[in-house]
């Protein structure tokens, strides 16, 4: 308790540490392995407290009154005053991947016993880092769920980072439940029937649809009553102490930006299991390459260029003239066919292309650690139930290039008294 009253009342000193050690992490963000809270996760250790049952506390009923959409500064501010009295928060958050190079975070949910909040992340994007001491403060719990990308992405997004987190994917996980979906959590502790559709939902539109908001806000509103329930699973098991540390592993990811080599085209070839000649495989990472190039200048997702399966496709047949291109390609990517003539080109200068052994099988080592790929700490882990740009840095500038693109082409602030923790 004495940290966190200590944070109360130097606050604003705190937000130059935090922002001194983001200015760090920016800094190597182009390949450096430095992590700017690396310390505090190497030592954490959860309190005695957090290691102890608890008495499940049922979440609120649903009302206006206690739902918060933050979309302005002082609204954010008012918040993490707010939220630097609690002892614990659920977090979530809802990205957009598809129309976006790397992809940006658009909304941010936080929960509390009492209230939900739900944060325009991309109106208020140069502010979230504000957040940032409340995420790493190790007096206050962040429930989360499946949180490998979130981490990644907050630190992307908003330079923001975390300490003490208890991923209730971990938990259902440990616990073998049959899936460590929050769906499944959702309808065991609360009966409550997700609707998974709003998953790849636009989450860049506004204004978000009731059932948007909806689906937004059931994401953190009963977490905490489903970690109250998680936590005294896991401590019957003597399982709780290990789910925090596999908690902890995941907060040490660091993101890096995605780089691009000759190699680079292996990844998307790791899965398939058809048998292919050095000629095809020539034309694919040939296509790969192009495909990078537009994505990148354009911002927009490798997906939506031009999807894995449809590239391996044409790899694989070697169509010989443009309609065959088109052929491969259910349905067509606009940007296949508007660029048509160039990817003809690029066939057909890769069939004509002399390479040694074309026509044999190609092969390639089990051990594909030359392929530069993101840090991962979690593979055996659940993963967050979202799908896995450079993003404008200002909001205006990011909402008026995102106005037109909405479509894809394939068809206020209160005070809460800190309270004591319930315990058994």
């Amino acid at each position: 308790m004495a940290a966190r009253e200590n944070l109360e009342r130097t606050l604003n000193p705190l937000d130059i540490v935090h922002s001194e050690r983001s200015d760090i992490a920016t800094s190597n963000q182009g390949g450096g392995t430095e992590h700017p809270y690396e310390a505090e996760l190497n030592s954490f250790q959860p309190t005695a407290e957090l290691l102890e049952p608890v008495i499940c506390q049922r979440p609120n009923q649903l009302t206006n009154d206690s739902l918060h959409f933050i979309d302005s500064l002082p609204a954010l501010e008012a918040l993490i005053k707010t939220l630097s009295r609690q002892y614990e928060i659920a977090v979530d958050c809802e990205a957009h991947n598809y129309r976006s190079y790397i992809g940006f975070v658009c909304l941010m949910q936080i929960s509390t016993r009492q209230n939900d909040y739900i944060i325009d992340t991309i109106v208020l994007r140069d502010h979230i880092q504000k957040l940032n001491p409340v995420f790493t403060n190790p007096d206050i719990l962040k429930v989360m769920h499946g949180c490998n990308s979130d981490v990644v992405w907050f630190q992307r997004d908003f330079k923001l980072y975390l300490v003490n987190v208890f991923d209730t994917g971990q938990a259902a996980r440990a616990l073998n439940y049959p899936t460590g979906t929050l769906k499944y959590l959702l309808k065991k502790f609360v009966n409550f029937d997700a609707k998974k559709e709003y998953q790849m939902a636009d989450w860049r539109q506004r204004p978000l649809t009731a059932e948007m908001i909806e689906y937004a806000r059931m994401d953190t509103h009963a977490l905490l009553y489903i970690a109250d329930n998680l936590r005294n699973a896991l401590y019957e098991s003597n399982l709780l102490s290990e789910v925090f540390n596999q908690s902890r592993l995941l907060c040490l990811q660091k993101y890096n930006k995605p780089e691009h080599n000759e190699n680079s085209y292996q990844k998307i070839l790791r899965n398939t299991t058809k048998q292919l000649t050095n000629r095809q495989v020539y034309i694919i990472a040939k296509l790969f390459d192009w495909r990078e190039g537009i994505a990148r200048r354009l911002d927009e997702s490798t997906g939506y260029v031009l999807p894995n399966r449809i590239l391996i496709r044409i790899g694989e047949e070697m169509p010989s003239d443009a309609q065959g291109i088109l052929a491969c390609c259910r349905p067509v990517p606009p940007l296949v066919r508007e660029n048509l003539s160039v990817l003809h080109k690029i066939v057909l200068d890769a069939k004509m292309k002399i390479l040694p052994n074309a026509n044999d099988l190609a092969i390639f080592p089990k051990d594909q650690s030359s392929v530069p790929k993101a840090k991962n700490l979690s593979e055996n882990f659940f993963r967050h139930d979202d799908q896995e740009g450079n993003v404008s840095s200002t909001a205006a500038s990011l909402l008026d290039h995102r106005q037109s693109r909405l479509r894809p082409w394939s068809t206020m602030s209160e005070s809460e008294p800190k309270k004591k923790k319930p315990r058994i």
